[in-house]
């Protein structure tokens, strides 16, 4: 009936319909794509590779690398990273020889990490380096400072340069001369006496 029925309305025989349809490219259904969960470490950055191909399971952690700069005298920095279990880890630093702990993480204990007290190093632009040894493997970082990292936040008004390491004018300290301003900015009469109390509150 529905053959006749269309066949009519277009204004064709019924066996013309027919052929029509059946000429007529089968309709193809595309199936979504699966919606999967991945876990946070499917899409995280794979760790280092060796030379040899295989994980590296070696490595200092990601927030350990050269340009570093660590906590200064008298705290002693820590350095540390990942390795198999049961490995040795050696650290050296200005010719010291450092055994590192070896332990499950504290997080999952799922890996195992290597980590190592380093001695109490005075704050100071000197650059140094330290190496990481294990099982015939050697990791190198270099350009590491000892001292202070200050994070400021606010707005833009608060943007001001610092200036060089050699801006600082000691014999004015005491603004004696208004005319000579101290890296780049004004001076402070009687800010001798504000500095030298500065080592009441830091401990000398």
């Amino acid at each position: 009936r529905a053959s006749r029925s269309g066949a009519a309305s277009l204004g064709m025989p019924p066996t013309e319909l027919l052929l029509l349809l059946s000429a007529a490219p089968a309709v193809t259904t595309v199936a979504p794509p699966a919606v999967t969960t991945t876990d946070m470490h499917d899409w995280l950055p794979a760790p280092p590779v060796s030379s040899g191909g295989a994980t590296a399971a070696f490595r200092f952690a990601a927030a350990v690398g050269s340009g570093m700069v660590l906590a200064a005298a008298p705290k002693q920095a820590v350095v540390w990273g990942f390795c198999e279990a049961g490995a040795s880890v050696d650290v050296v630093f200005r010719g010291q020889t450092i055994r590192a702990t070896v332990a499950p993480d504290h997080a999952t204990g799922a890996s195992t990490t290597w980590r190592a007290l380093l001695p109490a190093t005075g704050a100071s632009f000197e650059k140094h380096s330290l190496e990481a040894r294990s099982g015939g493997r050697t990791l190198r970082l270099s350009d590491v400072l000892f001292g202070e990292v200050w994070v400021c936040s606010g707005q833009s008004n608060m943007q001001y340069p610092l200036g060089t390491p050699t801006c600082w004018n000691a014999t004015n300290v005491n603004c004696s001369n208004p005319h000579t301003k101290q890296c780049s900015f004004g001076c402070t009469a009687d800010a001798g006496a504000e500095i030298a109390s500065m080592a009441d509150f830091d401990g000398g």
